[in-house]
């Protein structure tokens, strides 16, 4: 209870390793409570998941681990998820999904507030999340990194742009002064056309 309303506190979990699977997905869950089992022959997911161990062997094992009773979200969070867009909507299963895992499952600490759906709504199953308050520092100088490499690419790619456009009009023009030329000599040659059309006159008579 925190201030006389009902309190859960959420985590980013790394489903636990098995057997079958070495590397364990990682999704946000809401805790419910921690519980121990103390006496022997109790089917905790460490002696049949992990330990492999047998029926019979586990009749004679005590569980010393602590656990954690958790409700995971519909699908799978990786920390990149978080860490890039700042904040994330998650949907939690329904009651019907409960699990039962180490509590060294836990990744770290998530800042988690309920949805608002609608105007006095509040989602009792569809929340926000945002990594841990110790993580904001690093998230914030990663964004105005990406920001300024962003800003900068586009700078570039607008003096690059710019420097094709000036190329391209210093060619029109020395296209144009070379048209300019060709007018000139034409006219030249034209020129000495007419003062061999007199030379010639000039003979005949």
């Amino acid at each position: 209870m925190e201030r006389g309303r009902e309190w859960y506190d959420f985590a980013l979990i790394r489903m636990p390793k098995t057997k079958e699977k070495l590397n364990g997905d990682t999704c946000v869950a809401k805790i419910l409570g921690f519980v121990m089992y103390k006496t022997k022959g109790a089917l905790t997911f460490k002696h049949i998941m992990m330990d492999d161990k047998t029926k019979d062997e586990v009749l004679q094992s005590t569980d010393k681990t602590r656990y954690m009773i958790v409700q995971c979200e519909e699908e799978f969070t990786e920390y990149k998820d978080i860490t890039k867009s700042f904040v994330k909507r998650i949907r939690l299963q329904s009651h019907n999904h409960i699990h039962i895992i180490p509590i060294g499952c836990i990744v770290g600490p998530l800042l988690v507030v309920p949805d608002i759906t609608g105007r006095g709504v509040v989602s009792k199953s569809s929340f926000i999340v945002a990594s841990g308050y110790h993580k904001w520092g690093s998230l914030f100088r990663n964004y105005c990194r990406r920001l300024r490499n962003k800003r900068e690419s586009q700078q570039n790619h607008r003096e690059e742009s710019s420097n094709d456009s000036n190329e391209s009009i210093r060619d029109d023009e020395e296209s144009t002064s070379s048209d300019d030329t060709d007018v000139a000599d034409d006219d030249n040659n034209a020129d000495d056309y007419d003062d061999d059309d007199d030379n010639f006159d000039e003979a005949l008579m």
